[in-house]
């Protein structure tokens, strides 16, 4: 009997351990499916978080590019999206007058918001100055676009292709529209304001669709000091100060 006692109690906690071996695993089981959905939440939290912020930096990449191409000198909207020391990245571009203090090994780099102006306004004219000058009242329509499709997007920036096209160049009497295709880095900071952009394109592709757009059998480069725009050139030249009220320095 009392081998019989052993062999029921010994039965007996065999079950316990069993059942508090099946109610561990259903624990472990619990916590872990916890765990599990817990990190699903969050990384559809964070997916949604990422694509919220890749959406808003591809706006305004988009919006930058354009309103460059399109002369808006509004100080607000460019300081809503530039931060204070924002740099932007250009080859050198002949074509363009420029302070030459922006170039630095071998390309220009525009500094703030100030200097980005500059920019978008110097732009701006060099596309209208294509077009004759008689009967012509309207401005050429310039668009640049963005490619998303191959970007390449990383915590802080993204890697994207452009493209800039006039529309209506050749409807107001230049002899081809312009088109250019190229590649953007852009940084941002962590209120999705651009920190810097950087713009590849071929210089002389562009110079040279520049020259054929305005009928032009060659094309000057655009002096950028004051000494060098005192240099002999075939024709007349006026030379004034950058300042109101803009009085002539020098006549040729």
């Amino acid at each position: 009997s009392s081998a019989k006692e052993k062999n029921r109690a010994h039965a007996k906690r065999t079950r316990q351990r069993k059942k508090d071996y099946v109610e561990s695993l259903r624990e472990t089981l619990q916590t872990l499916s916890e765990d599990r959905d817990r990190t699903d939440r969050e990384r559809r939290v964070l997916a949604s978080r990422l694509a919220e912020t890749a959406s808003v930096r591809k706006r305004v990449l988009k919006e930058v590019l354009q309103h460059r191409v399109v002369g808006n000198l509004d100080t607000v909207f460019w300081s809503n999206v530039l931060v204070e020391d924002f740099v932007l990245v250009l080859p050198i571009t002949p074509y363009r007058s420029f302070p030459p203090v922006e170039v630095s090994d071998g390309e220009r780099r525009v500094h703030g918001v100030n200097a980005v102006l500059m920019d978008v306004a110097s732009l701006y004219v060099l596309f209208q100055t294509l077009k004759p000058t008689y009967g012509n009242d309207k401005n050429i329509d310039v668009r640049c676009v963005c490619d998303f499709s191959t970007a390449i997007l990383t915590q802080e920036s993204i890697m994207a292709r452009w493209e800039l096209r006039s529309t209506n160049a050749m409807s107001l009497g230049c002899f081809n529209e312009i088109v250019v295709h190229g590649m953007s880095k852009a940084t941002f900071s962590v209120t999705n304001k651009l920190m810097s952009l950087e713009l590849m394109f071929d210089v002389m592709s562009l110079m040279q669709q520049l020259r054929r757009s305005s009928h032009r059998s060659d094309f000057s480069i655009i002096p950028n000091t004051y000494q060098l725009a005192q240099e002999s050139i075939p024709g007349a030249r006026v030379i004034t100060d950058s300042v109101a009220p803009y009085p002539i320095l020098y006549v040729s």
